[in-house]
């Protein structure tokens, strides 16, 4: 059965976030199998979209998604290598996140929690080093999810290019012969290399996937969400509590059932909550909750006003993480009127970025999808 799972796990896309520890690699082999057994016992479920994932935010920059797992984006300028500087602000509730987050809550319940698919379109920005320098990759994922099991899923991807990052890089990339791809060695986390290119790759259909095991079967892989060290699926998440104390207990429960070595409590919630604020098909309660969660939370710290990669401007705070990788702080930058987030940053203890997650768009709709 252990070669069968890693037979299987090496044929899965690339997660969005590719650089997950392994006990996170182990829960998504646990999970593979575990579906393909319902599916040999059950009829074949729908395939899997293109944004599935468990990972962690602190991740997000770490290396690219091989081709046909990341689309289409245009930003209005370069990323910056540090947190674009805050707008300058003397509001009463910069002094208080917990305002600006309360705010927030209140906003999500004016929120639409009813559609005929939930659309996801983040792109991901993610800084590897380069002999000398660093490069920018950027990415970005569309995903249609059906509310009905009788839907069909559907997405695209693109791999958006790469660039010389951060000060002096432009001088140590001509120095280097002003490459046009990187290579990403492999690792402990990451058994192939990967080859980055400078320019943009072909938008990519992928709104469905299935697995041939090697006795030349196939099974579909139902899409699922990670929340709590567990899959679920849309049904089970739209079954959450819908208050922020009982959605804490729900966590604290899941937490205390698959403890993570890795990470502590805190930085668990805090994880889970940016998914269920930011990429999750859950209910306008169950967003409101998250708000108040989060906002209950001594350890998230004011900031002004900023803007993000793409230069929309938000509501933001600091919040303190320790990942694996070196994040140590993510910003989250949100509306606090739509209740949106717009953007998370993974940032170093030097505060420097390490990587980004922007939300264009996340939410119900009632459009059919652009291949239908």
């Amino acid at each position: 059965m252990s070669n069968d799972i890693e037979e299987l796990a090496r044929l899965l896309p690339a997660p969005v976030e590719a650089d997950l520890a392994p006990d996170r690699h182990r829960l998504l082999k646990e999970h593979l199998m575990q579906e393909i057994q319902d599916a040999v016992r059950a009829r074949p479920r729908r395939l899997l979209g293109p944004g599935w994932r468990a990972v962690k935010w602190g991740l997000a920059g770490a290396v690219p998604v091989v081709a046909g797992t990341v689309a289409f984006v245009l930003l209005g300028g370069q990323p910056t290598a540090t947190a674009p500087a805050p707008t300058a602000r003397n509001d009463a509730t910069v002094a208080a996140p917990r305002n600006v987050l309360l705010v927030a809550a209140t906003n999500a319940l004016k929120t639409k929690s009813t559609g005929r698919y939930f659309v996801t379109r983040t792109e991901t920005g993610y800084v590897f080093a380069a002999h000398r320098y660093d490069v920018l990759g950027r990415r970005y994922a569309e995903d249609w999810e059906p509310r009905s099991g009788k839907g069909r899923a559907w997405g695209v991807a693109q791999h958006l290019g790469a660039a010389p990052f951060g000060p002096g890089s432009q001088a140590a990339w001509r120095a280097d012969g002003s490459p046009s791809a990187w290579t990403i060695p492999a690792n402990g986390k990451n058994p192939e290399p990967t080859r980055v290119t400078a320019a943009a790759g072909p938008r990519t259909p992928g709104g469905a996937i299935g697995m041939q095991t090697r006795d030349g079967k196939f099974i579909a892989v139902a899409r699922s969400y990670f929340l709590g060290g567990q899959a679920m699926s849309a049904a089970a998440l739209a079954a959450l509590p819908t208050d922020a104390a009982g959605l804490r207990a729900w966590l604290t429960k899941r937490y205390k059932a698959d403890p993570d070595p890795l990470m502590t409590f805190q930085d668990r919630l805090i994880d889970d909550a940016l998914h269920l604020l930011a990429d999750m098909p859950v209910t306008a309660q169950v967003r409101s909750a998250t708000y108040q969660m989060i906002a209950g939370l001594d350890a998230v710290k004011p900031l002004p006003d900023a803007t993000d990669q793409r230069g929309r401007t938000g509501s933001a705070v600091a919040i303190p993480v320790r990942y694996e990788d070196g994040v140590t702080t993510l910003r989250v930058i949100f509306n606090r009127d739509s209740a949106n987030v717009l953007s998370i940053e993974q940032l170093t203890a030097a505060g420097k970025l390490r990587g980004y997650t922007l939300v264009v768009s996340s939410g119900w709709t009632d459009e059919r999808p652009p291949a239908e």
